[in-house]
């Protein structure tokens, strides 16, 4: 009887992208256990272990499903652009794509064409801290600050600064910050802003 031809030949390239798409979508998801997991855990950074590893455990649709994965990201080498990401950024672009067994194109795709977010509605206010910083509160919650940065320049961020806009002053930033980041608000003037006290829960700066 012939040798049983191998399903899939693997690459030196193919081997990090293989091995964790193993893990998140046949190991994490309980697709496999027992011996197969421990010997997986103990095989070296080279196609071949990894390839007789695959072609004794990998039923015939997982092998599809990882073939299909690896050839989708052969070819955005081949057709695609480089993107320079940070490591916490690629982490968990890598970890979504694994969730949903996708390749990160297809990933960052998913991410541009969802659809934003209900925006957030409510009265926001401007709470004063000190003579060059406010809080922004909406709904009774902080959702950001301002701070000025100069003489007519102020600096207005959401959250731990993930939307950042600037203003000649320190409504003005709230209210391009508020707007950028969908938050639709009736912003109560300074001269309405509530002393807070300095030692209150602040939004940490950017």
């Amino acid at each position: 009887m012939p040798p049983q031809r191998r399903r899939y030949q693997l690459k030196a390239d193919d081997v990090e992208p293989a091995k964790t798409w193993i893990e998140h979508q046949l190991i994490a998801k309980g697709a496999l256990s027992g011996s197969p997991v421990t010997r997986f855990k103990r095989l070296g950074s080279g196609p071949g272990p990894l390839q007789t590893w695959c072609d004794r455990h990998l039923l015939p649709d997982q092998w599809r499903r990882l073939q299909a994965t690896i050839r989708s990201r052969r070819r955005q080498g081949k057709t695609g652009v480089h993107v320079r990401l940070s490591s916490e950024a690629y982490h968990l672009l890598r970890v979504r794509a694994d969730r949903e067994g996708v390749t990160l194109s297809e990933a960052v795709l998913r991410l541009a064409l969802a659809p934003p977010p209900p925006p957030q509605v409510g009265m926001a206010q401007l709470v004063r801290y000190h003579d060059d910083m406010y809080a922004i509160e909406c709904v009774g919650a902080s959702i950001g600050n301002v701070h000025r940065v100069s003489s007519g320049h102020w600096l207005a961020w959401l959250g731990q600064g993930e939307v950042r806009a600037e203003g000649s002053s320190a409504e003005k930033a709230a209210d391009a910050v508020l707007r950028k980041g969908r938050v639709i608000v009736r912003l109560g003037r300074e001269g309405e802003s509530r002393e807070a006290n300095p030692a209150g829960p602040i939004w940490g700066a950017p």
